[in-house]
């Protein structure tokens, strides 16, 4: 018996396609090659992909930004789930189960004399609330030479009283933050 495997889908691509798209209704100005490209960072437990790219906003009078995706592959649907308001290289990130927290890793390359540890990279780990009426970001204290990896846990029922995060540190430990959320109407922010 032989098991015949097909491609159905590309998201690299789709997801390029949906930002292709974004610029078109938005009418963005041109920007260099280097930005635009999504990166694939994470799939959630309950399917839903994390993807980011580097793009000018309208409101960043040319300045680009890092955009933070989401794609639904049950709905089939695309959308911005939060922008950052300078241009920063994520290498991970983890919704939570009720989109409204967004943990994420920055890597640093140090280049400069005054840097602690000049040409090592630095990985730092923030946390912000994404559906807050300000956006907040948060630092976790976090940063190291190795790679962290950062995840919420989804629950079988979702929580708007807290949320739990995993980090990982590469080859050193395994962190679990319990963040106490508040309720600002509709949404949960960290309280």
């Amino acid at each position: 018996m032989m098991i015949e495997l097909r491609k159905v889908c590309n998201i690299v691509v789709d997801a390029a396609d949906f930002v292709a798209q974004r610029r078109r209704e938005k009418r963005l100005p041109a920007t260099a090659n280097d930005t635009e490209h999504p990166r694939i960072l994470n799939q959630e437990k309950n399917g839903n992909i994390l993807f980011t790219w580097d793009d000018v906003t309208q409101s960043s009078k040319g300045a680009i930004c890092t955009h933070v995706g989401l794609y639904d592959p049950i709905k089939k649907k695309h959308d911005v789930l939060w922008i950052y308001n300078q241009r920063v290289h994520i290498v991970s990130c983890s919704v939570n189960q009720g989109k409204s927290l967004l943990a994420f890793t920055v890597l640093n390359r140090e280049d400069s004399l005054a840097a602690k540890l000049p040409g090592k990279d630095i990985y730092t780990v923030f946390l912000a609330e994404i559906q807050a009426t300000s956006t907040r970001v948060f630092s976790l204290n976090l940063e190291r030479q190795q790679f962290i990896k950062v995840q919420f846990l989804y629950d079988i029922q979702e929580s708007d009283r807290e949320s739990h995060l995993i980090v990982m540190l590469h080859r050193e430990s395994v962190g679990l933050y319990h963040i106490k959320l508040g309720r600002v109407g509709e949404k949960g922010v960290v309280s």
